[in-house]
């Protein structure tokens, strides 16, 4: 008698503690999705797009800035907080919107070595987006003929056509500096280029393309000295 009574007892605990679970989850359930939201991934939608989904989803949207980024202008480029969070409803996600891609002035690239070219507009922040080939060009190989856009457009990228082939062997410029002019000379001819331009005849200061770059072989190598 007394075995049934605790078999009862456990069986009624049991059954207790299962619902106040199952009771307190179907709760948290019922009140998270009433009252809190995942934050959705607001990043490529115009403001207008996201305002409009902030008001089915229940959340508010408020443009903290602008910005230059990757994305076309008018974009959402970055959102705090981003997705996945969970925010209670009637809440704000802050955005940003950009003002598109940063265009830069291209700098004077023809007639010079194309490390030459890469470095001044890398540091004019753009990109070189496709390189082409002119085989009967009549400038040196190696050197850049033009950019599309061309000097002073603004861009964030540009082509570039090469005098040569695209099949061109690059090697490094040696390092001729603190040598007599003559020394230096017969060094870039060892090294397979040719002796351009020399100003001075004492020691080399500086050559043109930079010692320790890539340029063509064959290239003419212009050397400046004391």
């Amino acid at each position: 008698m007394l075995k049934d009574k605790r078999v009862q007892l456990f069986l009624t605990t049991s059954t207790l503690v299962v619902a106040t679970y199952f009771g307190v989850e179907s709760w948290k359930i019922h009140f998270f999705n009433k009252f809190f939201l995942k934050t959705p991934n607001l990043q490529g939608y115009t403001l207008g797009e996201v305002e409009s989904l902030g008001d089915k989803y229940g959340f508010k949207i408020e443009q903290i800035g602008s910005s230059y980024s990757s994305l076309p202008q008018g974009l959402v480029f970055k959102q705090s907080p981003v997705d996945g969070i969970s925010i209670k409803q009637g809440n704000k996600i802050q955005v940003f919107v950009s003002k598109g891609v940063k265009k830069n002035l291209v700098p004077k690239c023809n007639d010079i070595s194309v490390d030459e070219a890469v470095t001044k507009l890398s540091n004019a922040g753009i990109k070189i987006s496709k390189k082409m080939y002119d085989e009967n060009s009549m400038f040196e190989d190696g050197k850049v003929i033009a950019t599309d856009p061309p000097i002073g457009y603004e861009s964030w990228q540009v082509k570039m056509l090469v005098s040569g082939s695209e099949h061109q062997r690059y090697i490094f410029v040696p390092d001729v500096i603190g040598l007599d002019v003559e020394i230096a000379k017969k060094n870039i001819e060892k090294s397979g280029f040719q002796v351009g331009k020399v100003q001075g005849h004492g020691c080399v200061t500086k050559t043109i393309p930079e010692s320790f770059s890539q340029s063509v072989s064959g290239s003419f190598i212009d050397i400046f000295s004391e």
